[in-house]
């Protein structure tokens, strides 16, 4: 992992209270990297912080809420103030309400799109700035294969909706600023255990929703946060240095037939 050359870079990672980005918080430590990371639950700063004791260099955790517009803005100068740039910003945060389209309340509508999609275009405009500066960067969306194909098991039209966008965004910015050397692309993973599923399901509920899931993936079984923080932390190095503007589907071959 020393050869992934990442020492030099500072990467912000929204979302890293738990899961996946609390994952790419501690894969990114290990290679030594500059890392910022935001979280909403403010009872998860003394945790990561002293969970990330160990290594050599220490993170910046930051508590803030990115549906909040007001906040993305200072939240990205303290970045800037505390490490002097931004290299790569990796947009995790992500919420769900599953629920029939008919049930869903015009406050769930409203704060999925705000939370999944508003605030990576208001995090990646923020930092557009800093990045050109420092003559380039990477933005990463973690999307997820319901922006591909919505699932009905359960219904969750919200996030089906907010991820598809988030991989228009994607496509949309490479396209734009790509004359600035900054690149963008999105992550679209599988179905993974979280604490997000853990949260909508009980246990019987979530182990009927995984067989469903294994019946459909070619590869027989889920991925883990820490197989999906490999790939992006490759994702992150100079060998895929020409990606922009496509997604990378990590989802054991859910999508690639009917």
């Amino acid at each position: 992992m020393d050869k992934l050359n990442l020492s030099e870079k500072v990467v912000v990672i929204t979302g890293v209270s738990s899961g996946l980005g609390k994952e790419l918080l501690r894969v990114f430590l290990e290679n030594k990297t500059k890392v910022a990371g935001i979280v909403r639950r403010e009872e998860s700063l003394a945790i990561l912080s002293e969970e990330s004791r160990g290594y050599k260099i220490k993170p910046l955790l930051l508590h803030g809420d990115i549906s909040n517009p007001g906040k993305i803005k200072n939240m990205v100068e303290k970045v800037v103030d505390y490490f002097g740039g931004i290299n790569i910003l990796i947009n995790n945060s992500a919420i769900n309400f599953p629920s029939p389209a008919m049930k869903y309340t015009i406050h769930e509508w409203k704060e999925t799109l705000n939370v999944n999609l508003t605030a990576p275009f208001l995090l990646a405009r923020e930092s557009y700035e800093y990045m050109k500066k420092r003559g380039g960067g990477l933005i990463i969306n973690i999307t997820s294969v319901e922006g591909i194909l919505p699932t009905n098991n359960p219904p969750s039209i919200a996030y089906s909706v907010s991820k598809a966008g988030l991989i228009q965004l994607t496509r949309a910015l490479a396209i734009e600023w790509g004359k600035d050397n900054i690149r963008v692309i999105a992550v679209a993973p599988g179905p993974f255990p979280s604490l997000m599923t853990e949260e909508f399901f009980n246990d019987e509920q979530f182990s009927q929703l995984k067989e469903n899931w294994l019946k459909k993936i070619p590869l027989g079984r889920t991925t883990t946060t820490y197989e999906i923080a490999q790939s992006i932390v490759a994702l992150a190095t100079p060998a895929f240095s020409y990606a922009t503007g496509t997604v990378f589907v990590l989802d054991g071959g859910l999508t690639a037939g009917l």
